[in-house]
């Protein structure tokens, strides 16, 4: 109203996210955990616009067209670099809960205006339609925005070349189905950057695709054609297409699955109602505990955390946490508590330990003194001890029955992961600087310290006999440079304090475990694979069909006969029965 107040009715139970528009203003998300909540102020900040026309190559209107802009990239690129930082400002760029795109149609005479965009750099994109594949039109990577004005973009289309093509089975010729053929394109063919004006198409029941790409030097590739959904020799080529003519048919030749890798049986997906941040289960595998994202924005946690039955996927309790953000859960070892970890809504100046009865949900301590969110918990075997860490540099160790702290280590960087040895003795925290730490649980004096170089650590395991670590991450580079597509996992012997080379994969390795008889090191990223911990060997492969983040989650029961991995939408189960036979 002329106040700038305003009052939404939401039914019971609602977990909604509001979202404030205005173009003049940059979008700000207002996540709801209930139906009774009041925001207070929300301040606005200032925003940019991006205006222009989309014609076509004789110079007409292109009417009906999406365009789109992004600050995706950029806001990726710095959660790499900043995600071990202590504060993130209100109102900054990195305040997640401002918006970060924003889209609109081309009207009659092919005009688009989008605002309520950050004040920062942007990718804008004309969104081809299906209806006119064969128009296209080369992206604007880098549109600097600035607050109060409006930046101009203008688009041409033109219509693209026509590629065609088989995939077939290398010595059967056996056509490869239902997968999917990308291309980009480079402008500058010398300089190898491809990100412009590529098509895309699937495969039929003869293994043939077909779609629609800009001239210059195109890089085609076939995705996920292993049933496994892994990247396979010979799925890549790099094609000169012509401005004038069509490229000649293109045939890919695949090889078919690897042989001898042990694949886990699905068992069963337990579906959330948002994106799971972080997931437990208690020492039977009865109950699992998640924490919920909202479907739409970024991963750094949300006030929804039921505890439902495995079994059947009933809910057992739904814990209300008004105003805070969970980032990590675990069961006490008897399963009748629930400690969560994380921080207070919309700041990372205030991190949250919290111990919550399992059945009923209600809070039994609060657990303060983080100065910074929480990102990682750990319970010790016999349930009296809990381990957070976070971004204010501390590891802390509490009483779980009293709720009083222990021990506070102030550490170099964030604690991204803690766990206990299996017999109690060891607590083990690794940071995303790659160092990993071990202390004495009797006496919190420090044993040992590991430096994983290179590695820009998401996940740090003992092995359950307590004689290897495996930490696992992207490649780092020099000024905290981190690179997304350079998974890397480290084994370290403990006795010897010797590694071998890294194993690499070609994703980010999100989260490692170890088997029940420590042979096996278990992964999950945008494909979950099992190597051996002596050798580095790969051994088995766990096809998540497609369905990751990067912030996914790996866990194994205690008896080792299964898995879990978190995805988007719930928690998937694998059979690890026959993994070493």
């Amino acid at each position: 109203d002329e106040k700038g107040k305003f009052r939404i009715r939401m039914p019971n139970e609602a977990v909604a996210q509001l979202d404030a528009l205005h173009p003049a203003w940059v979008v700000r998300h207002l996540n709801l955990g209930h139906a009774d909540h009041d925001l207070g102020e929300v301040e606005m900040v200032p925003a940019g616009r991006i205006a222009g026309k989309v014609v076509l190559s004789d110079g007409q209107p292109a009417a009906g067209f999406r365009v789109s802009a992004s600050r995706f990239n950029a806001l990726r690129i710095r959660s790499f670099k900043n995600s071990s930082k202590a504060k993130i400002a209100k109102n900054s760029k990195d305040d997640r809960q401002l918006g970060e795109a924003g889209y609109a149609v081309t009207d009659a005479d092919g005009k688009f205006e989008i605002g309520g965009l950050f004040p920062e750099p942007h990718e804008v994109n004309v969104t081809r339609d299906p209806r006119r594949p064969e128009l296209l039109t080369s992206s604007a990577n880098s549109v600097a925005l600035r607050a109060g004005e409006t930046e101009q973009g203008n688009f041409t289309l033109q219509k693209g070349r026509h590629v065609v093509g088989r995939v077939i089975e290398i010595g059967s010729n056996k056509p490869i189905t239902r997968v999917e053929i990308y291309s980009s394109v480079s402008p500058h063919p010398k300089r190898h950057e491809f990100s412009q004006g590529g098509g895309s198409g699937v495969t039929n029941e003869q293994g043939e695709f077909e779609f629609y790409t800009l001239p210059g030097l195109s890089r085609i590739f076939v995705n996920k054609a292993d049933p496994d959904g892994k990247q396979i020799p010979g799925a890549t080529q790099e094609v000169e297409i012509s401005a004038d003519r069509d490229p000649p048919p293109l045939i890919f030749h695949l090889e078919a699955p690897k042989p001898g890798l042990f694949r886990p049986r699905l068992i069963k997906r337990l579906y959330s109602p948002g994106r799971v941040v972080a997931f437990a289960f208690d020492s039977k595998w009865e109950k699992i505990a998640t924490v919920a994202a909202p479907m739409s924005g970024r991963l750094e946690g949300h006030e929804d955390l039921r505890v439902c039955r495995v079994a059947d996927g009933k809910e057992i309790a739904h814990l209300e946490i008004p105003k805070s953000q969970v980032s990590d859960v675990v069961f006490s070892p008897d399963g009748e508590t629930i400690i969560t970890g994380g921080g207070v809504n919309g700041g990372h100046e205030v991190g949250e330990v919290k111990i919550w009865d399992a059945a009923s949900g209600e809070l039994l301590h609060n657990l303060t003194g983080h100065t910074g969110f929480v990102l990682a918990i750990a319970c010790s075997p016999d349930g009296k001890l809990i381990a957070s860490g976070g971004f204010d540099h501390t590891v802390r160790v509490w009483n779980a029955e009293t709720g009083a702290q222990a021990e506070v280590f102030k550490e170099k960087g964030s604690a991204r992961s803690l766990s206990f040895s299996r017999d109690g003795k060891m607590l083990v925290a690794g940071f995303g600087s790659g160092l990993v730490k071990f202390w004495d649980a009797g006496t919190l004096r420090e044993l040992r310290t590991i430096n994983a170089n290179n590695l820009y650590l998401f996940s740090a395991a003992l092995s359950p006999d307590g004689k290897r670590l495996a930490a696992s991450g992207v490649e780092s580079g020099p000024g905290d440079k981190a690179y997304p597509n350079k998974g890397r996992i480290h084994v370290w012997d403990l006795a010897s304090g010797k590694s071998p080379a890294p194993i690499p994969i070609s994703y980010e390795a999100t989260s490692v475990v170890f088997s029940a008889d420590s042979r096996y090191v278990l992964v999950a990223a945008y494909i979950g694979e099992i190597f051996s911990a002596e050798t580095g060997k790969e051994v088995g492969v766990i096809n998540r069909g497609g369905s990751s983040t990067s912030n996914d989650k790996i866990r194994i029961s205690n008896d080792g006969t299964r898995i879990a991995i978190g995805s988007p939408n719930g928690v998937a189960i694998w059979d690890l029965t026959g993994l070493g036979n």
